[in-house]
């Protein structure tokens, strides 16, 4: 995955969980995803919490919503 950067800074980190897996957070809405690649598929998804919110890992947040 190609890392998204706006003015110097990166929009999208990611965690490799093991060598499919990562979970790639938004730095700007702290938003999370899990992300699986494969040599011919791949596919992410929104984490989501108890509730099915989009799941927020606010250490990383830089911008808030409304």
């Amino acid at each position: 995955m190609k890392i998204i950067k706006e003015k110097d800074e990166e929009r999208f980190i990611r965690k490799v969980i093991d060598n499919m897996f990562e979970i790639i957070i938004d730095t700007k809405t702290g938003i999370q995803y899990l992300s699986h690649s494969a040599v011919y598929s791949g596919w992410g998804v929104v984490l989501l919490d108890a509730d099915g919110k989009p799941l927020i890992d606010n250490s990383y947040k830089t911008e808030e919503n409304e």
